[in-house]
């Protein structure tokens, strides 16, 4: 048994040797200290801390390295007098403007520290919809030793008390998730600030996009997940499927002041006793948002709730985040720690390391690294200053993820045919402007090359990172556990997984998220995958490690990823599937432990040890099962005679 959020053997050690060099030869030679209190910051009284923290950055000098330092206690930050600030979040909505709590901007060598994360240390205590600190166009910044938390959390979360197939009775506690029934659908209160204008959509969404975003509000809920008190995980045949289809046609009727009935005809109840997390807000905040920033230290630092994503990263370079524990506060029962994914790193460079840390009762991904897909609107003719097809309008396709700053002059980008998914041509840009939220106007350094023309995407090759993942417990969250999708240098080890889905996720696409990056290196190496694992279906969950881009024209000689090693890890499995892998070249599966468990009943669809498609290059090497691991198989699809090799005495066995 894995004990509960331990200090990992092996503090982080932030291995970017160049990144540390930097770090040195830059420091500031006049760095000071400020107390965040002599700024008037009161510790342990409900007064705003916002004024403190804006009067004790504006007493730094630009350029001028500080620390500032908030004595233990607890401090609270309303979005009332927040900074008011227009930014496009990468997998947010797209809404502004966005309400800033500590902003750093435009610094280097800043420190924001606490005296610590435990209960005796400095607790960030938040309220209503703000981002709590957001870090833009900055060099070597630090935020450790604090906790970041909400008064009001802004997901919800209900005791089953009774059910019956035609109604679930919730008991939820109104002092800390205020609600109201209104024409018999919840309406959540969250004590957002009166005077601050509306956040407003920032783009305008198509009619398709309109009416799924009716559908989900419609309820008064976007989501639901049922949580087991007993093992803190995400039940078996629930996660996405919670409750069943057809709950959102709920009838709700208040029974008592903490006490609702929820009437619907119930296809999948849950049971007495679990807790039934409600999401009902959008993801318009992100715990942290960094962007367009070099050299970020995120360093022993809880966080207990958000508004949106976790950490956000994008457009950054070197990023360290180290003993960080996204973790329900378990003092107060609560099971969920933050609205979606918990580190999202989307369009950077340089080196990631996530070392040390824990991640449980998400609603969505611990971590995620990709870049984004972008589509040609067209290809624009020649002018009297520009040579034909070297200017082209893109897209941003989705509708979370639109106003990046996709390109800057001399990056490669790589144009890329949307069947196939393999890259025609490479060109770098000379120009970027943007056109408005969803489209951009881009100016190249040569001609697009025959066979690329509208309709297809584009990828930004110079906004690809290195990642490190390594000594981590990644527990039971909704959906899956990491998504990798780009082409840098990946390791990811000694780490432990409890994911509700499948806990690893190669993908990559340009087909609905957009979000490219096929990778070219990739260790998988001495991880611990619980019995927890794969025990719900979310999008691409095809085993314990799915590696599942979306290649709509598939052909083993055209992979999409390539080179993944995937050795001496230990698999607890309960179903069939422990390695499902499509459009990939050069994948070796080697020194592996498969361990038969009866947590619960198989149920995947599919029924194979290995599943590969459209693959070459495949070894499987000294895999070793212990009780009655089921299949023992390895099952082939579009694929040609010997390209799957299984070394001698291999106990699974070939199709």
């Amino acid at each position: 048994m894995v004990p509960r959020y331990p200090r990992l053997a092996g503090a982080c050690r932030f291995h970017n040797s160049l990144l540390k060099r930097r770090a040195s030869k830059k420091q500031h030679p006049m760095s000071i200290v400020l107390n965040v209190t002599d700024f008037g910051a009161r510790p342990d009284t409900a007064e705003d801390a916002v004024p403190a923290i804006q009067r004790a950055l504006a007493a730094i000098q630009p350029g001028q390295a500080a620390t500032i330092h908030f004595p233990a206690g607890t401090y609270h930050y309303y979005p009332d007098r927040s900074t008011l600030k227009d930014y496009f979040l990468s997998n947010s909505d797209a809404v502004n403007p966005r309400r800033i709590g500590i902003l750093i901007e435009g610094r280097q060598g800043i420190t924001i520290e606490g005296e610590g994360a435990g209960s005796a240390g400095t607790t960030l205590l938040f309220h209503g919809k703000i981002c709590p600190f957001a870090v833009d166009s900055s060099q070597q910044v630090t935020i450790r030793d604090l906790a970041i938390d909400w008064v009001r959390p802004l997901v919800s979360e209900g005791q089953v008390v009774a059910v019956t197939d035609r109604y679930i009775d919730l008991e939820i506690d109104p002092s800390e998730y205020p609600f109201e029934v209104r024409r018999g659908k919840f309406h959540f209160l969250i004590n957002d600030a009166k005077n601050l204008p509306p956040l407003r959509p920032s783009t305008n969404l198509s009619l398709k996009e309109r009416v799924i975003q009716k559908f989900y509000q419609g309820s008064g809920l976007l989501g639901v997940m049922e949580f087991d008190p007993a093992t803190r995980a995400i039940p078996p045949g629930t996660g996405d499927n919670t409750l069943g289809g057809g709950w959102r046609m709920y009838k709700a009727k208040r029974l008592a002041p903490n006490r609702v009935r929820l009437a619907f005809r119930c296809r999948n109840p849950p049971k007495v006793g679990n807790w039934i997390v409600l999401r009902h807000h959008e993801r318009d905040h992100a715990g942290m948002f960094l962007t367009g920033s070099k050299d970020v230290r995120v360093q022993d630092v809880n966080i207990h709730a958000t508004g949106g994503l976790g950490i956000l990263a994008q457009y950054c370079e070197n990023i360290e985040i180290a003993r960080v524990h996204m973790v329900p506060d378990q003092s107060k029962r609560h099971f969920v720690s933050g609205r979606d994914d918990g580190c999202h790193f989307s369009n950077n460079r340089g080196l990631i390391v996530v070392d040390g840390c824990s991640f449980e009762g998400l609603m969505d991904d611990p971590m995620n690294v990709h870049g984004t897909s972008t589509r040609i609107e067209r290809i624009e003719p020649a002018d009297a200053t520009h040579a034909a097809r070297t200017r082209v309008r893109g897209r941003f396709m989705h509708p979370q993820s639109v106003g990046l700053p996709w390109a800057r002059p001399g990056d490669t980008i790589a144009f890329i045919n949307r069947q196939s998914m393999q890259t025609v041509a490479k060109v770098p840009a000379t120009g970027f402007a943007a056109a408005g939220p969803r489209e951009f106007d881009l100016e190249l350094a040569s001609p697009i090359p025959p066979g690329i023309e509208d309709g297809a995407a584009m990828e930004n090759l110079s906004w690809t990172p290195d990642l490190v993942f390594r000594n981590n417990q990644v527990l039971s969250c909704r959906a899956r556990g990491i998504l990798i999708s780009t082409p840098g240098k990946v390791l990811i080890e000694k780490n432990y997984f409890k994911s509700s889905g499948c806990p690893i996720l190669v993908a990559g696409d340009a087909n609905y998220w957009w979000e490219s990056g096929a990778v070219t290196d990739v260790t998988i190496r001495d991880n611990e995958f619980s019995d927890f694992c794969l025990a719900n279906m979310y999008g691409d969950c095809d085993a314990i490690i799915s590696i599942a881009p979306v290649v709509p024209r598939l052909d083993p000689e055209t992979p999409f990823h390539r080179n993944i090693t995937i050795e001496r890890n230990t698999f607890h499995a309960c179903d069939y599937p422990v390695l499902f892998a499509r459009s990939t070249t050069n994948l070796a599966f080697k020194e592996n432990v498969i361990e038969r468990s009866n947590r619960f009943a198989p149920w995947h669809p599919r029924k194979a040890t290995v599943s590969l498609e459209a693959c070459s290059n495949v070894t499987i090497s000294g895999t070793r099962l212990r009780g009655d691991v089921l299949g023992k198989n390895v099952q082939v699809k579009d694929m040609r005679p010997g390209a799957v090799q299984l070394a001698a005495g291999e106990p699974l066995h070939l199709e």
